[in-house]
């Protein structure tokens, strides 16, 4: 649900400001991860690194190095996308069901299941509540303990392999299909909007604790930094530096290292 005036609308064309224009920081790789197809990631409050293992069907949790910890068999086909709830639940997105399942990763179980409505692809968690991105219907809300989602961003163009991401207070979302990247607050009122052809076919969407924006462009094969007020851009990553069909972005704040979900070969890459 959209409410209030339209902040700041901010649609960029063609032109990139120069890396001082946004901050100086760089990235270097600092391993592969060897899973291929992998497509959605994330951090857990331990730090360990978990992934959406298209291949197996498995929900896969990393030790910091890359190396296999533990994997969760779904019963359930095709999952798309994960997001810690705490240090014992993730949230996975199933979006050719339409149905987003807690798991316990310690036991390995479906708590519960929510239905979505639509085919609901990348998924977010802060303050017991899941928002996600629903094909066709925009970005939606619901309590992880409810079963009843809302929306708060009606947008029947949001297309598929959308991405979300909500810090702080402000959701960001990515449209695929109209080569978008959307800042909101909390209540759906827009902040502003990028648009460039340097972030073609965005997917993956994760934001620094600086309020800095990192953004997957997957036809360009690149990360791209956008400014905090979505005003400035630069190409932090490209495919010389191993960015290969990028799909989720997830960020260690703590450690200052970013996880690429690659659909060839993961990655993670430290700030620096």
């Amino acid at each position: 649900m959209q409410t209030g005036k339209e902040k700041q609308v901010q649609t960029r064309s063609v032109q990139v400001a120069p890396p001082s224009a946004v901050n100086d920081i760089k990235m270097r790789l600092q391993r592969h991860i060897e899973y291929t197809g992998v497509t959605g990631c994330s951090v857990s409050y331990t730090g360990d690194i978990i992934i959406i293992h298209k291949p197996s069907n498995r929900v896969l949790i990393l030790n910091e190095d890359g190396t296999l910890r533990d994997g969760i068999s779904l019963s359930t086909r095709n999952p798309f996308d994960v997001t810690c709830i705490d240090d014992k639940k993730v949230a996975v997105s199933f979006p050719n069901c339409k149905q987003i399942q807690i798991i316990n990763i310690a036991t390995k179980k479906v708590e519960r299941t929510i239905d979505t409505a639509s085919n609901c692809y990348s998924v977010s968690y802060r303050d017991g509540q899941l928002t996600y991105c629903g094909t066709g219907r925009g970005i939606q809300s619901v309590k992880v303990s409810g079963n009843f989602p809302s929306t708060l961003v009606k947008d029947d163009t949001l297309s598929n392999w959308s991405y979300v991401a909500t810090p702080e207070d402000k959701i960001y979302y990515t449209n695929r299909s109209h080569h978008t990247v959307t800042c909101r607050s909390l209540t759906g009122e827009k902040m502003w909007e990028y648009k460039d052809q340097s972030v073609c076919s965005p997917q993956g969407i994760s934001v620094h604790k600086d309020s800095k924006v990192y953004i997957a462009s997957s036809y360009n094969y690149s990360i791209i930094e956008l400014s905090s007020d979505g005003k400035e851009a630069r190409k932090l990553l490209d495919k010389d530096d191993g960015i290969d069909n990028p799909n989720g972005l997830a960020f260690d704040v703590n450690k200052g290292k970013l996880i690429v979900a690659n659909y060839s070969e993961s990655a993670v890459y430290e700030l620096y």
